[in-house]
């Protein structure tokens, strides 16, 4: 019988185990993750135990999975449940996405010295990789030591995903790492101004977009602007099959979403660039379009793009088509327990899918998950995606 996963809230040196129900939520395309835990209170015994705005971390197995702060404490009591305690928070992205960014014209500064800038009282400080981090969540008790090891080795750099087998070479992580590096730091970004009643996410979100990053929160509190690694073997894996191989199904249930009403024949961006010291006296007209053979070529989409050059406008055109590409297809799937292959689910992965059912095959990748735990037991939730469109 497999154990089944140990969940801990940690305030200061102060843990907290004794939940009845929880949702610990983590999605990569949404601005902070999300955690509510319910806890008997039998006598009052939680009562000022835990405030808003107290810095909280969330464990699985020992293992951090969230650095955030708590929003909200709910005591409630009825004849049925008895007393119990509900405390709600997001990680620390959740403080950016509420806090205003003081409005204020910033100038030649890379995106990395702008989340410095803006972001320092919360987000102490930012990785251009998500290697180490991955690492440090996808620990299992049988491969700690060889995922401690790699970890080891590429301590401040990179790391490898899993086993040696099963991973991207410790080489071929230490280059991605350095190229992220070295492309965040070429990008200066001449003029940036923050308008008033922009939050600070917004603000970070809108530039690390224009650099074709994603932004999003580490395990132990450091923030990541990076680009979704594709080339990283599948650490998980789902069956949903009705065939002789059905016995090794893992789906509690499916659901295949399949949309085309963002998706378009035909993608027509266009912008405008004012004057420069080099054309002083008028501005520039850009235009680009790119189609989607995929989509009815009667379906157009025209639209303004926040770019200086043709061949600037043309890259994000390029990466609105894919972004819609990408969202074409959901996968949702439910599976017990919060382990595959023995290793806990975690965003930014690739899962191996055989669903024979729904008509799905193939590796996707691993938008979002969510541990539960409710009456019926542990469970997580999957949100997968077509991989190598989303940023490609």
């Amino acid at each position: 019988m497999i154990a089944k996963p140990r969940i801990s809230m940690k305030v200061g040196s102060t843990e907290f185990v004794a939940w009845q129900q929880y949702t610990i939520d983590s999605d990569l395309l949404t601005p902070a993750d999300a955690f509510s835990l319910r806890f008997p209170n039998h006598g009052g015994a939680m009562a000022g135990k835990v405030k808003c705005f107290d810095q909280v971390q969330v464990l699985v197995d020992g293992v951090l999975q969230m650095t955030g702060y708590v929003d909200e404490v709910a005591y409630s009591s009825n004849s049925r449940e008895g007393a119990f305690v509900e405390v709600t928070g997001r990680d620390a992205f959740g403080q950016l996405a509420d806090v205003s960014a003081e409005p204020k014209t910033y100038h030649g500064v890379t995106l990395l010295q702008l989340a410095t800038l803006l972001a320092s009282n919360w987000v102490p400080s930012w990785d251009v990789h998500n290697e180490l981090n991955r690492t440090r969540l996808l620990v299992a008790r049988r491969k700690l030591a060889t995922l401690r090891k790699a970890a080891g080795r590429l301590q401040g750099t990179a790391a490898a995903t899993a086993s040696t087998t099963e991973a991207d070479s410790i080489e071929e992580m230490q280059r991605r790492a350095a190229l992220n590096l070295a492309a965040v730091r070429r990008r200066v970004y001449h003029k940036v101004k923050v308008e008033p009643g922009e939050s600070i996410y917004d603000v970070l979100q809108r530039e690390a977009t224009k650099a074709n990053l994603l932004l999003w929160m580490a395990a132990d509190g450091r923030g990541v602007m990076a680009t979704p690694n594709y080339t990283q073997a599948p650490v998980f894996r789902l069956w949903n099959r009705s065939d002789a191989d059905a016995r090794l199904n893992n789906i509690t249930s499916a659901n295949v979403i399949q949309s085309g009403r963002e998706v378009y024949g035909t993608y027509r961006a266009l912008a405008y660039s004012g004057n420069t010291s080099s054309l002083f006296g008028s501005g520039s007209r850009h235009r680009s379009e790119v189609t989607d053979s995929d989509a009815p070529s009667e379906r157009l989409l025209v639209y303004q793009e926040d770019a200086h050059t043709t061949g600037e406008l043309k890259d994000r055109n390029v990466r609105e088509k894919n972004r819609r590409a990408f969202e074409r297809q959901r996968l949702e799937y439910e599976v017990r327990g919060h382990y595959n292959s023995g290793l806990p689910w975690q965003v930014d992965t690739l899962c191996q899918v055989d669903d024979q059912i729904n008509g799905v095959q193939g590796a996707y990748y691993v938008v979002g998950r969510r541990f539960v735990a409710n009456e019926q037991g542990q469970s997580t939730v999957v949100t997968l995606h077509p991989k190598d469109l989303l940023l490609a």
